[in-house]
């Protein structure tokens, strides 16, 4: 009694005690505040009373040696328990009966829900970076008006294509072009006009590729 009083009645998970025949025979102070109800009105109750509340399953709880699962407890705000069934034994180590612990474990459901939030909130940003980062990349490599290759990727890949076509022994080409009276156009008819000729041939030469 004085162990019982001083660990059960002050403890803060709640506790039910169920005899051989899933009975309640004891609660303690915790368990009542979770149901609000009356001890006294559960004591002799079938535990199917209490976990009915929370599953729809309460019977599966009580198959096994020993049984651990979550339950979310329907409330303003909603709270979640982690639920422990353990069986009992007398001193002949028969099953007598079971002990189950209800832990309140919103305050971490709380944290992973966070956790999960502030993951999605990366993983979303790391994918907007990465399409930032091939963006800039392209750009970085092609010329803004006609959207060609330009010298740096030029730069950046003729070395390595020389080197592939020497190891695996194929002919590589550069070809080089130049439009004539290029400069009259943009005297003649204006820059803008230059313009749309570079976009043309770069246009024909992406489709003739």
């Amino acid at each position: 009694p004085v162990a019982r009083g001083h660990l059960i009645e002050s403890m803060s998970d709640g506790i039910l005690v169920l005899d051989d025949h899933g009975r309640i025979v004891d609660i303690n102070p915790a368990m009542q505040e979770l149901l609000d109800n009356e001890p006294g009105t559960l004591i002799g109750q079938p535990v199917s009373v209490v976990l009915k509340l929370w599953t729809r399953h309460p019977d599966e709880l009580l198959n096994g040696i020993e049984t651990r699962t979550e339950l979310k407890v329907s409330k303003s705000p909603p709270r979640y328990l982690d639920l422990r069934i353990t069986q009992l034994y007398d001193d002949e180590q028969k099953v007598n009966g079971r002990l189950l612990v209800f832990r309140d474990v919103t305050d971490r459901k709380e944290v992973e829900k966070d956790l999960r939030r502030a993951m999605d909130r990366l993983q979303t940003q790391l994918i907007e970076i990465g399409v930032l980062q091939s963006q800039l990349r392209e750009q970085a490599i092609r010329d803004a008006l006609t959207n060609l290759f330009n010298r740096r990727y030029l730069e950046e890949t003729l070395e390595r294509e020389l080197a592939r076509a020497t190891r695996e022994s194929y002919p590589l080409c550069v070809i080089m072009m130049d439009l004539d009276y290029f400069k009259d156009i943009n005297d003649t008819y204006g820059h803008e006009a230059g313009d749309v000729v570079l976009k043309t041939l770069a246009e024909t030469v992406t489709r003739q590729s």
